[in-house]
């Protein structure tokens, strides 16, 4: 079993949420992406090769993404859009399984076509936003950050 990362667009509902947890955001809105757009986004990545499998329509379109370096054993995610409904109509994206410093260097590629994204995990990490101009090593720092600093020392097992 895996970790699942949902990137959610940024939207007023989401903004109470976020106030509540002390987390800064933009009052830019957000949107789903289209395939399309993805392709777009993914070609902009140095160093990464991205396989796809384009469904029929309502099945689930991927992409796989790998590092050329290391192939193997290097950084690799696959994004799914379940319920493809074609290239140019904009759909919910999640992450199955991977590296989350690939999952953030995606969603950087796309946040200026789309705005900005809410990232989430079925792990227990606190909510990342994604905005225009972030840094996706500064992103991965703060996320890993904040975990370490929500452990308590009987979840470390220091004493």
């Amino acid at each position: 079993m895996g970790v699942i990362y949902v990137p959610l667009p940024l939207s007023p509902k989401l903004h109470d949420s976020l106030r509540a947890e002390g987390i800064a955001f933009p009052l830019e809105n957000g949107r789903n992406p289209t395939p399309a757009e993805l392709r777009t986004a993914l070609g902009k990545l140095d160093g990464i090769t991205v396989e796809y499998n384009t469904p029929p329509l309502g099945g689930t379109w991927q992409a796989d993404l790998t590092t050329n370096a290391d192939p193997q054993g290097g950084p690799w995610t696959l994004l799914n859009v379940s319920d493809f409904q074609g290239e140019h109509v904009p759909q919910s994206i999640s992450f199955e399984k991977g590296w989350p410093d690939l999952v953030i260097r995606v969603l950087c590629a796309l946040v200026p076509i789309t705005g900005p994204f809410v990232l989430v995990s079925d792990a227990g990490e606190g909510p990342l936003v994604i905005s225009r101009g972030a840094s996706p090593t500064a992103l991965v720092n703060s996320w890993n950050e904040e975990d370490l600093l929500s452990e308590s020392p009987d979840d470390t097992g220091a004493t």
